[in-house]
This record gives structure tokens, sequence and C-alpha cells, in this order.
């Protein structure tokens, strides 16, 4: 389990409220329903959380100099035990939405057990978001006031505090929920992994205009609308993406393709082709109704030729 915490030193409520409610991904999806904490309105009532956030900071907080007035805060599970799961579903729809629901389920979960040793005598109001464009997996985002409920008294947490709730937060994900919390987080590992990651890219672009080749990602994207624009049904253009060495994978609602030889992943988003994905998925769907209306149409006839 990951913890980001981002304090706001401007009453932003609002605007973070309407942030966490909009989906910011490729496709449009319906969002779960929210949570809160220690709020009298109804989570899914936004100007009403809005206004109750508010409140308690106009009539409450001490205004002091550069004093945090909210926090925005993300928490997200490993993201490969969350792809497991996923993995484990297979590619069947029930089966996938059956997985969404439980990590979802999770993550509110530990996102109350994260304000309860956090900040029990605050506001907090969360949304869970599948993958987005923010963030390519699962994660929980906290909304959380800078001051206790009607008092000056700031919800501040310093880092022994801080470190030690996180910690007990991870010793609980992996006894109550031991198959996303075998992770621990290693600062000196992530930030090991973040700088091959850019050194990865780094080098990638050097190479393109050293050679003036494109890169991997634009040589697999012009491929991919290739084949888009070829293949006359959705068989045809998995068989064709399985030869040029490409296997179809689906994460929650968000669909990608995998390079077989490398095992790098690839969004539909990422590569830019969603649009002409999606276009030429609903073009299939319609020919495929049509030719199962004609297959009734055909044996109707055949049945009653057979009764004359």
């Amino acid at each position: 389990m990951i913890v980001k915490c981002l304090s706001k030193k401007g009453p932003i409520f609002g605007r973070l409220i309407d942030y966490f409610r909009r989906y910011h991904g490729p496709q449009s999806e319906q969002l779960p329903p929210p949570r809160g904490h220690n709020l009298l309105a109804d989570p899914e009532r936004y100007h009403e959380v809005n206004a109750e956030f508010l409140r308690n900071f106009q009539d409450f907080h001490s205004r002091r100099r550069n004093g945090v007035v909210c926090y925005h805060e993300i928490l997200s599970p490993d993201p490969p035990e969350v792809d497991r799961l996923f993995a484990e579903a297979g590619d069947v729809p029930e089966q996938q939405a059956e997985v969404e629901g439980r990590v979802v389920a999770m993550l509110y979960d530990l996102g109350e057990k994260w304000l309860a040793e956090r900040a029990p005598d605050a506001l907090g109001f969360m949304q869970v978001h599948g993958p987005d464009d923010d963030a390519p997996h699962f994660h929980l985002h906290v909304l959380l006031s800078g001051n206790q409920i009607a008092s000056e008294r700031a919800v501040s947490l310093r880092k022994p505090h801080f470190l030690k709730v996180r910690d007990e937060l991870w010793d609980y994900t992996r006894e109550r929920y031991p198959e996303i919390g075998q992770f621990q987080f290693d600062r000196t590992k992530k930030k090991e992994f973040v700088r091959e990651q850019s050194q990865r890219r780094s080098n990638e672009k050097k190479r393109a205009k050293r050679v003036k080749q494109p890169s991997k990602k634009q040589l697999a994207a012009a491929r991919v609308r290739g084949l888009l624009t070829s293949c006359r049904s959705r068989e045809e253009l998995t068989q064709a993406l399985r030869e040029s060495g490409f296997e179809r994978y689906t994460r929650g609602k968000t669909e990608g393709l995998m390079d077989v030889e490398t095992g790098r992943k690839y969004r539909l988003a990422t590569l830019g082709v969603l649009e002409q994905w999606e276009t030429r998925r609903r073009e299939w769907e319609v020919e495929e109704e049509a030719v199962r209306k004609l297959g009734v149409v055909r044996r109707k006839r055949r049945v009653r030729s057979q009764r004359r």
C-alpha cells in the first residue's frame, strides 16, 4: 500500500471534490459511490459536502499564515498484486466485475482504517478511481479537512507519527487482505525503478533522434492502426495481432496490448488508437448483428418450406 499526501493552503474543497467525482480515463466510466468520514451530508450530494467542508473552515480554522487548509491524500495498493487478481479472473466479464468490486471494497475499507488512525476528528471524503490518465491502477482519493470538526486544532501529522500510522496500515492490509498486502513499499527500490524507467525513456528518445527512426511505441501504434483498417472482423484482428506479436489484455475497464517478446504493455489510449478501436468495434458489432438477423430469417424460411 502506497500513501501519498499533498497539503493545500487554500479552501479548494469544491475543486478537489469535482476532480474526485470525474473519471479521467479515455472511456466513459461510472465511478463507484463515494464514502464520507464524519460527514453529516450525504457523500453523493457533492454541493452539500463542499458546503460542510467550507463551513468548518470559515467558522473554526485558525487562518494562521501558511496554515494547511486541507489535504489531498492518495492510497494505492501495489499495482502488480492487483494486476494478478485481474489476470486470475481471465477474460470473463462477470469475473472481472467481481474482482473490481472486491478491489473497490478493499480500498474503501483501507481508507476508513487510514482516516480512523490518521484523523479521527476531522472531515473526510473518499472516492475510488480505476485505471485512468492520472494513474494506470486502482487508487483511492481522500479529501481531509485541515482542522478538526468545530475546532481550531490543526490536523497535522508529524513524520514519526505518519510513519507509524502508515506501517499500521501496511500490517492491517497484510493481515486482512493477503492477496494484495504482501508488498511493502521500499523507497530505495522505488527511486531505482523511477530512475531506470526515466533512463529507458531517455535512451529511446536519444536513439530515435540519432538514427532518425521511430520508437517502439510509435511502431506499435502504426502497426495497430494498419490492422484496424485492414481487418474485417474481431476474430481476424485478434489473429493478426497475435501474428504481429501482440496479445490483448484487460484490466478493469481498460484495454491494451502487450508485446509478447518484451512483455511491455501499451494502453490503447497511450498508443493513440482508442478512438479508431472503438469505432471499428461498433462497426463489427453492427455487422455481426445484421448477420445474426439474416441467419434467423433464413432459418424461418427453411422451416416454412419444410412445412409445405
